[in-house]
């Protein structure tokens, strides 16, 4: 700390002050310990940030503009929220402080422009997931129409969980027994199967299971239907199903949705070096 001031005395920079302000922060962590720093901490950065705001609203001309102005302020409601979230860690719980880490989007042009890139064609993007919705919709109704008995799903109850505890137990109870008597083989060996559920007895579940785990998956809806045998009648259906989910749902949509928002990066990113 002493080597920081230092350093601030003698070559008055920007890093010099933020190494002397860690390494002061630093030090009451270790002095008065972690909870005190970060009520300190909060006090002063509300103290700052209502200085900052109250600057802003006059710089700005706040009070002699109407309130419906006032509330499409960006930069203004921006601030605002900042000292609301402040005040909730310093009052409500330290874990709202974590929630201050998004200024540095606000400060960065480059995350800027990431974020620039989903609201700027958000209308496309919108309409696009909207196509995704009418696929599923209509994949989920083929599903429940044809193949709801291939819908099984691997769930994790706590009924299960249980089980397998106390099955955990009763091996490692039966095994030193085993070992006492010389049969350790029969310790009793027990495997727990894995749980299937039925997912498309209802259309509203069928929906839900195609939306939640055909999006999720890198093969579409495929990878967590039931594999059907090569001599039921409905195996060539499946294939056309699946493959078509992959291709239309899976390759085809969700990469119309990234290419817009690839493209609008890229355009910012082209208008920005124009400007530079």
């Amino acid at each position: 700390m002493l080597f920081s001031l230092a350093l601030v005395i003698t070559l008055p920079r920007e890093s010099g002050v933020r190494t002397l302000v860690g390494s002061i922060i630093l030090r009451l962590i270790f002095l008065i310990g972690p909870e005190p720093t970060l009520w300190l901490l909060g006090s002063v950065m509300v103290a700052m940030k209502l200085v900052h705001f109250l600057s802003i609203m006059g710089n700005q001309g706040t009070f002699e503009k109407n309130i419906i102005k006032n509330l499409t302020d960006f930069q203004l409601l921006y601030h605002l929220g900042y000292i609301g979230f402040c005040l909730c860690g310093l009052f409500v719980h330290p874990f709202f402080y974590s929630l201050l880490l998004f200024d540095v989007v606000y400060r960065e042009e480059t995350l800027l422009n990431v974020i620039r890139s989903v609201t700027r064609n958000g209308r496309s993007i919108v309409l696009t997931a909207v196509l995704a919705l009418i696929l599923v919709y209509l994949f989920s109704i083929i599903g429940y129409m044809f193949f709801k008995d291939d819908f099984l799903v691997p769930v994790d109850d706590d009924a299960s969980t249980s089980s397998s505890s106390e099955t955990l137990t009763n091996h490692v109870t039966g095994t030193i027994m085993s070992k006492e008597d010389g049969s350790c083989a029969a310790s009793g060996e027990a495997s727990v199967g894995d749980t299937k559920e039925r997912s498309c007895d209802s259309l509203i579940m069928c929906i839900v299971t195609t939306l939640n785990q055909g999006l999720r998956n890198g093969g579409g809806i495929g990878d967590i239907l039931r594999a059907p045998s090569s001599k039921e009648i409905l195996f060539p259906a499946r294939v056309i199903y699946d493959l078509l989910f992959f291709f239309i749902v899976i390759i085809i949509v969700l990469n119309l949705i990234f290419g817009v928002i690839i493209d609008t990066f890229a355009d910012l990113r082209s208008e920005n070096n124009k400007k530079n």
